[in-house]
C-alpha cells in the first residue's frame, strides 16, 4: 500500500466529517467506514476496530538508497 492509498482513506473520512471537523466527529466517522474497497485495498473501521487493515506489504531498499520493491 502506498502513501497514497492512506491520502484517499484520510480524504474519505474527512468527506465524511463535514465542514466542522472535531475529534469526535473523526472518530464518528472512521468508524462509519466498515468494509470500504480503495481500489482492492479494503478498510474496515468500526467502535472496536481500530487497525483498519490487516494489510502487510515488504519495501527493500537497495545500496543507493532506491526502493526495490
Amino acid at each position: 500500500m502506498s502513501f497514497e492509498t492512506y491520502a484517499r482513506v484520510f480524504a474519505e473520512i474527512m468527506q465524511r466529517v463535514g465542514r466542522e471537523p472535531t475529534r469526535a466527529k473523526f472518530i464518528a466517522a472512521a468508524e462509519s467506514m466498515q468494509k470500504v474497497s480503495f481500489s482492492g485495498f479494503d478498510v474496515n473501521y468500526g467502535k472496536d476496530i481500530r487497525q483498519g487493515s490487516k494489510f502487510v506489504d515488504l519495501t527493500i531498499i537497495g545500496p543507493n538508497g532506491r526502493f526495490i520493491k
